[in-house]
């Protein structure tokens, strides 16, 4: 049985060499970045999302990844940017609404954390963290 980690450099080399075939798939893209996040690659990361917004900007997905990618660095203001560009794009996106509740509840901004939890879970209502 394979370990976790020999899936990791694997799944970025196959991604990388897909991406060599077609150079303008947004989906292969957003996939190596969440690959190379998951390899704790967080620069390469941000360059593959920054990429896939630039080329597919209606990937709601790629803007909450490079929130996570912002949070991570402790900028919450970009984290917050980025999710609210996520709800632009993709308005009924459970995940974004409670990211921007847990930016704003590190804000010290309850209400408007409240709120943009409650709209979270109008979206999705088993949204675990939103709940919690």
């Amino acid at each position: 049985m394979k370990n976790r980690a020999d899936y990791g450099p694997k799944s970025v080399e196959a991604l990388k060499a897909a991406l060599q075939d077609n150079p303008d798939s947004a989906a292969l893209l957003y996939n190596l970045g969440v690959s190379l996040v998951a390899e704790r690659n967080l620069e390469e990361a941000k360059k593959a999302f920054e990429e896939v917004v630039a080329m597919e900007p209606n990937i709601a997905e790629a803007y909450v990844q490079l929130g996570g990618l912002a949070m991570h660095k402790g900028d919450l203001d970009e984290c917050l940017k980025m999710n609210k560009k996520a709800t632009e794009v993709r308005p009924r996106f459970a995940v974004p609404w409670g990211n921007i509740g847990f930016v704003h509840m590190q804000q010290q901004n309850p209400d408007k954390a409240v709120k943009a939890l409650k709209r979270a879970l109008s979206f999705d209502p088993q949204f675990i963290q939103a709940h919690t």
